[in-house]
């Protein structure tokens, strides 16, 4: 899919301010590969193999693909806290690390819902004044 196609699917037709994503980090058996999916829907993004935080992962491989990391971590409230890089979601951090990060980021959170055996449902709340122009 996409950033265009994704970004006409999922926003509504005002595509300023601020929005929300239910989004599933599910796996295909415990502690298997994980994928993203929104709305029943599978994104581009996902991560296998062991030893580290595959939701985490995923989350920075579909952050870092659509919002510009650059612009919103320079902002003082988060500039040195751990979870991002260089303008990057980090990787492998733990999507506990990526909560307390948009916590701190004006019109951004990353919530829990609900989990089950295989899978884990988060509300993604961000601006889209921070997308890739192009972007989601």
């Amino acid at each position: 899919m996409t950033k265009k196609d994704f970004l006409a699917y999922r926003l509504p037709a005002k595509n300023s301010g601020i929005h929300s994503l239910v989004l599933t980090f599910e796996f295909t058996h415990r502690g298997g590969t994980c994928f993203l999916t929104q709305n029943d829907t599978k994104l581009p993004f996902k991560a296998g193999g062991g030893g580290y935080d595959k939701q985490s992962s995923v989350m920075a491989d579909f952050f870092n693909e659509y919002f510009d990391g650059k612009q919103l971590f320079k902002r003082e409230s988060v500039k040195t806290m751990y979870g991002h890089q260089n303008g990057l979601l980090s990787y492998g951090v733990g999507l506990s690390c990526h909560e307390s990060l948009f916590k701190k980021i004006r019109g951004f959170n990353l919530e829990y819902i609900t989990e089950t055996k295989t899978s884990l449902v988060y509300k993604f709340t961000f601006d889209s004044a921070f997308l890739i122009k192009g972007g989601l």
